[in-house]
């Protein structure tokens, strides 16, 4: 029963212990959708050598591409079912299914007049909802089962103001019906066959990134839907780890790495000195690393190699090299990694006073939270967003499949705000770069455009944009 002064447990500690629960509790029963995807190609390899399926593709929160997900949703059409649907061997199939290599075992069965649906418990530790349907309901089932609910309920409420809706679903028109029999074709490329919906009641196609009701809706139908960023439009990464401080990529994998996903330039962003768990860089290290990158620039013709730093935010107004070295670099991302358990002010100057120095471009990994492991900083994330864009820095979408920070809500706050992210991958491992996509769709949920990422600009239009949020030019 001893007393908190006794303890030397203040009001700051208190509060972190609190939102740490909450925290976690939010979290339960979620896992992160990057884990996933490195299972979504085999998953759907043991489908395609099904001689019975024609035809399968990840529906729900997975086709929303939610950073966290409760469960998988497949839909799957059987070369049986393209001219009708057959409950009895449909039902068949679906117990067959317990025997694919993911699959542990099948705890429920739906059956509906159009479709069935199993839940299987998975070696993945995640259960798998599997619906099998027919042709002519192929767009029907793909668009209610993408969801979310709130969304598919709007546009349930436009159709019935067209006649179109039964008191239980969408009714697609004549015309539609006899399309709708070659999924397939249906507006040009296949995982999109739930287009014809949104066509049929006026509706600007709406991605499944912005399902979420968040007006997404109303800007359909004034055909203003953003034209969100793709993976294609990144030239880059801006922060990415090397041997020089706790990094495992060998430098040329890095280079042909980049290559293939046709990228201009790369930044090598190491940790600096005050992260001793990451290997950082005390000051002569950090000159020597100049002279490398140097070497690395003159050497390298296929890719544009940046010197960078991920340096520390070590208390308000004080970064952890001092603005000689930082001037050096060509992007410097200014984060925290110790003494985030500061009180919520002393933590929101810290990170404003490094968007205030004229050498950070770029602020990492903002919240600082780690899916399962901590909790978002205690930080006025408001006011950071509002500091960022005033400055014109841009702030991090860090797309590592655990962190993906900062998340889509406050993504969507720095756009809404004329703000500038920058997606990145914190790579520390050759595989890491490939998480890129993670962050793309997290900026794609956020209803991001092209121009609203910096990484998606040339490197000479980079370079430009670091010169014109400095306050001087060199």
């Amino acid at each position: 029963n001893t007393s908190l002064d006794e303890e030397h447990i203040n009001e700051i500690q208190i509060k972190r212990l609190i939102d740490s629960v909450d925290y976690y509790y939010c979290i339960e029963g979620l896992t992160p959708r990057g884990f996933l995807e490195f299972f979504v190609e085999s998953i759907m390899n043991e489908f395609g050598r099904m001689k019975e399926v024609k035809r399968a593709a990840f529906t729900g929160s997975m086709r929303r591409k939610k950073s966290f997900v409760r469960d998988i949703d497949i839909l799957l059409l059987p070369e049986f079912n393209t001219g009708g649907y057959d409950g009895a061997k449909s039902e068949l199939l679906l117990k067959k299914l317990s025997n694919l290599t993911f699959i542990n075992e099948l705890t429920a069965i739906n059956s509906k007049p159009d479709n069935i649906s199993g839940t299987f418990k998975t070696t993945l530790g995640i259960d798998m909802e599997i619906i099998i349907t027919c042709s002519k309901a192929w767009p029907l089932d793909l668009f209610y089962t993408t969801g979310s609910k709130e969304h598919v309920k709007r546009v349930e409420e436009i159709a019935m103001q067209r006649g179109l809706f039964n008191g239980s679903s969408i009714q697609l028109n004549s015309q539609l019906k006899m399309r709708s029999n070659k999924p397939e074709a249906i507006a040009g490329f296949e995982d999109n066959s739930d287009a014809i919906i949104y066509k049929m009641l006026d509706l600007q196609y709406i991605p499944p990134e912005l399902r979420e009701n968040n007006n997404e809706i109303g800007l359909a139908l004034n055909k203003r839907l953003p034209e969100l960023i793709k993976l294609k439009d990144i030239k880059g990464d801006l922060h990415v780890h090397s041997s020089w401080s706790d990094g495992l990529i060998d430098f040329d994998e890095m280079v042909a790495k980049a290559k293939v996903l046709g990228y201009e330039y790369l930044a090598i962003s190491d940790h600096s000195i005050s992260n001793i768990y990451g290997k950082g860089l005390n000051e002569e290290r950090i000159i020597e690393k100049f002279e490398y990158i140097k070497y690395l620039k003159a050497k390298t013709k296929v890719l544009k190699i940046l010197m960078g730093g991920e340096v520390d935010i070590k208390s308000i107004g004080k970064m952890d090299y001092g603005e000689h070295i930082l001037e050096q670099m060509d992007i410097v991302l200014g984060s925290m990694h110790s003494n985030y358990t500061n009180s919520f002010e002393e933590n929101t100057l810290r990170v404003i006073s490094a968007i205030e120095n004229s050498n950070v471009n770029i602020i990492a990994h903002p919240t600082g939270v780690v899916f399962g492991a901590r909790a978002p900083y205690l930080l006025d994330m408001e006011r950071i967003i509002e500091a960022a864009a005033t400055h014109g820095k841009a702030l991090e979408i860090n797309s590592y499949f655990i962190r993906l920070d900062l998340n889509e809500n406050y993504s969507r706050k720095v756009k809404a705000i004329g703000g500038k992210i920058a997606i990145n991958t914190d790579s520390h491992r050759l595989n890491n770069l490939d998480m890129i996509k993670l962050g793309v769709d997290v900026a794609r949920r956020a209803g991001l455009e092209k121009e609203d990422v910096i990484n998606t600009m040339s490197l000479g239009e980079l370079m430009n944009w670091k010169q014109k949020t400095a306050r001087y030019k060199k």
